[in-house]
């Protein structure tokens, strides 16, 4: 009778027993990918003409200006975090960022003009008359995705040489 009253409450543990292991195996997997291990944005390809500086890769602007349009691959939610303008003056940098909380699909500087949409980042550059090279870096992020664009324009009296 004694072994009857064992078994008994033998089952009555088993099963919290049971569940509890249960939890504490499900609960212990290791995930594939771990937060923030996120691809990078990538870009199709263009034939926008590029010069290498220092460790950057910029699309050549001509002084003329223009539009350009870069379709990202793999993700089609993404937001403008800032543009940068820049331009030197002899050896001095001159840096400006631009941004805006509210409206992360369009911004603009009084020299060009950056917008998001959908799959596209347009970006629409005037004409470079002062005599200056100008640079434009173009921020975006998506949640935990971040990338930098970068473009180089000419002056037209860079060009004039």
């Amino acid at each position: 009778m004694k072994y009857l009253s064992i078994l008994g409450k033998t089952r009555k543990l088993l099963l919290p027993v049971l569940s509890l292991l249960a939890v504490f195996a499900l609960g212990s997997c290791e995930l594939t990918s771990k937060d923030g291990d996120w691809d990078p944005m990538k870009w199709e390809k263009n034939s926008y003409p590029r010069v290498k500086e220092e460790s950057r890769n910029f699309i050549r602007i001509p002084a003329e200006g223009g539009e350009f349009v870069l379709r990202c691959r793999n993700y089609d939610l993404w937001l403008l975090s800032a543009i940068v303008g820049e331009h030197c003056d002899h050896g001095d940098v001159h840096s400006v960022r631009y941004y805006d909380e509210e409206h992360t699909s369009h911004l603009e500087t009084p020299w060009c003009e950056v917008t998001v949409k959908g799959h596209e980042l347009h970006v629409t550059v005037s004409p470079n008359h002062d005599g200056l090279e100008r640079y434009l870096t173009v921020e975006l992020e998506s949640g935990d995705v971040f990338d930098n664009i970068y473009f180089r324009q000419d002056s037209k009296a860079s060009t004039d040489q």
